[in-house]
Order: structure tokens, then sequence, then C-alpha cells
């Protein structure tokens, strides 16, 4: 049951990294080569199944398509589906209409295989195992010692770092995030907060291990070869190499020179609405921590979108201040706008604690957020450097 339950986790994975791949396949073309949505939608119009707008807005909402209730969380792409789909593309799309087969071809697979182990609940399941709070690591002790999780705030300095001073006692363990993940670990030793939800219910705590992902990948495409799918390994490798390697890099392109100068960092870019890309940034000074957000347009055309910046530590989310938080922006083509440090900021505590900033992106002037991302983690101790860390707990 064990090593059922493990292999119906690393499918789950696999599955969600693969609607992921679709959904942004796709929003490429629509943004690139074309046909635009509308254009898509007319050219499908005679799909069979049926592929409507609302199908095709809830396809591009990657992994979170899986989340809510309505009838149409059941269906995620198929190979039929995309085949319909890519029939529609231009000429010039052949190279995002193999992949985007590719990368259906995996979903199919996966589908299946989950299918099999859950049956009908695989939805569900799938939304459960991947939205499971993580722990945190107690520190290490003597072997002959019980360690309690309230014994630090903050995980102890490891051999090649400077030590940190020892928290006060009945300080509380913080379960702080990484900059990849969608939304902050809980507390389990902390009461209930009021304070506001990070995100919308459709922004999840989905995990995305690289690692689990990459051995699951390449046994996926051998099974793939098994089947005779043509082509798909390679296009599948191809896809699942362009997806992972932001996070496989975190704890190197977080150290950004275009950071918030001083003691800073920034995350690795997420895609943002038509085509921008948002990053979450923090900077530790001698008294305060701060908390920005980075847009960057790469695009040929001004882009109207609304951010949101605020910041997480002791266990919660907390708003911007003294603000604004809310920023609706026009970014010019080619260029970046940050949002003004001193407009979110705390005071640095004197005891040791994790501090991460949030970022949010909508599309003009809406508040419906389509983008988010944590910073790298600030382990900030009151007489010693900051500890950074990227990525799944790497140091940057």
């Amino acid at each position: 049951m064990a090593e059922q339950g493990e292999a119906f986790e690393e499918l789950a994975y696999a599955l969600v990294q693969a609607l992921d791949e679709w959904s942004e396949c796709l929003q490429e073309v629509m943004e690139g080569p074309g046909p635009s949505r509308s254009g898509l939608v007319a050219r499908l119009r005679d799909a069979d199944p049926k592929i409507d707008n609302p199908l095709l807005g809830h396809w591009l909402l990657g992994r979170d398509q899986l989340l809510g209730e309505n009838k149409r969380s059941g269906r995620v792409p198929t190979v039929q589906d995309t085949a319909r789909i890519v029939e529609a593309f231009r000429a010039d799309s052949a190279s995002q209409s193999r992949r985007l087969m590719g990368i259906a071809k995996r979903i199919e697979f996966h589908r299946i295989q989950l299918h099999k182990i859950k049956g009908h609940q695989w939805r569900s399941a799938v939304v459960k195992a991947l939205k499971a709070p993580e722990q945190p690591s107690p520190p290490p002790g003597p072997a002959d010692a019980a360690v309690s999780p309230e014994s630090t705030d903050l995980p102890p300095v490891p051999a090649d770092d400077t030590p940190a001073q020892a928290p006060a006692a009945g300080s509380t363990a913080q379960a702080v995030p990484s900059e990849d993940s969608e939304q902050p670990a809980a507390d389990p030793t902390a009461p209930p907060t009021t304070a506001d939800p990070p995100a919308p219910a459709a922004s999840s705590s989905w995990k995305r291990p690289t690692t689990v992902v990459a051995a699951v990948g390449l046994l996926i495409a051998l099974a793939i070869a098994a089947k005779g799918w043509s082509g798909s390994t390679e296009q599948g490798g191809q896809a699942e190499l362009s997806s992972s390697s932001a996070t496989s890099t975190a704890g190197t392109t977080a150290q950004s020179s275009d950071a918030l100068g001083e003691d800073s960092r920034c995350s690795p870019p997420k895609t943002g609405p038509s085509g921008v890309q948002l990053r979450a940034c923090a900077r530790v000074r001698r008294d305060k921590v701060a908390f920005a957000l980075k847009v960057d347009n790469p695009t040929a055309s001004a882009v109207k979108v609304t951010v949101k910046v605020g910041g997480f530590w002791a266990g919660a989310a907390h708003d911007c201040k003294p603000g604004p938080a809310t920023t609706h922006i026009t970014v010019e083509p080619g260029t970046t706008f940050t949002t003004d440090p001193a407009h979110c900021e705390t005071a640095r505590q004197d005891a040791p604690l994790a501090y991460q900033g949030q970022a949010y992106i909508a599309a003009g002037d809406g508040q419906e957020w389509i983008g988010h991302a944590f910073s790298p983690r600030a382990n900030v101790y009151a007489d010693r450097g900051t500890l950074w860390r990227c990525g799944s707990d790497v140091p940057c």
C-alpha cells in the first residue's frame, strides 16, 4: 500500500506539471503566431466532443483546473481535444503543435494510470495529495534528547554558515514556504489566524519537486515509447526541461543583479498576463525588512496590469504598511516596473524570524489574481548576517 501511495503521488506531480505546460504552450500560441483565443474558439465550433470558450478558459488554468466542483473539473485536455486545437493553428506554429501534442499524450497517460489506482475519485485524490501541508523538520539534537518543534523560530544554521544565536526559550517554530510554492506552509503549532488569505481559492499549495518530476518524466517517457506514441518522448523531454528549469535553477536565478540592492533577493520570474513576468523581492536592512515586486515586459506592446505586494512572516500573511499595497500600472515595452520598498516595510525583530515577500498580478484594472509568487526566504537573526534560502531550501 505504501508503494502504491508513493506511485500515486509521483504520478500526481507529473500530471499537474504537464497540465501547467499544456496551458503555457497554448497561451504562447494565442499571444504569438495565433490564432487568438476568440479566433481559436471560432475554429473549434464544430469540435466533437465540444470545446467552447469556458472549457478552453478552464484548461488554461493549468493545474488549477482540478480544483472546484464545477462540471468542467472532470475533463482535462485529451489527445483528441488537442489534435482538434492544433489543427486550428497557423502553419508557422508547427513546433508548438508538436510540443502541445506531446504534452497531451503525457497528460492522457498520467490520467489513465491515476484512474487505475484511485478510480473515479482520482481528481480529488490528486488535489488532496498535493495540497498536504509541509511539516518543518525538527532541528538536530543529541541522540538521546527529545526535540520539540517549538524549540526554534528558524532552521539551525548549517555547518558552513556562521552559527546563529540560540533563540529565546518558548519561541514557536515557523513553517516557511519556498519561493516556488504557491502558498506558505501552515504552522502546525500556531492558533488559527484571521489574516486575509494570501491568494484566492484558485491559487493552491501545489508542490513542484524537480527531482521527483524528472524521475517520473523519464519513466513515463519510456512507457510512452513502449506504447508506440511516436515522437512523444522527444517532445515530452523538451517540455519537461523547459518547465522545470526555473525551479531547478532557483538558487542561482533568484540572486539576480536586478534585485533591490544591498541585502536583497528576487524570485525567478513567473508568467503573468500578456507575456509580462512577475518577481517577488525582499530586502533586509539593519532595522527593517522591506518587500517589493517587479514586473518585466519583454514584449513589443505596452501592458496594463494590477499588482499587489505583501509580506509573510511569523506564520501569517501581512498587508503592506504604509502602503499602498495595490497599484494599477502600464508597463511599457522592454521595461521593468518595481514597487517602492518603502511602501511595504516591517520593523526587524530581535528574535530570529523568517520573512518572505508575496507578489500578485492581474490583467488590466481587475483584481482577479492570475499570477502569484513568493520571494526567496530571508532567515534573519539579530546579530548575524541574513541566511537566504531559495528553491528547495538551497542557500542563495
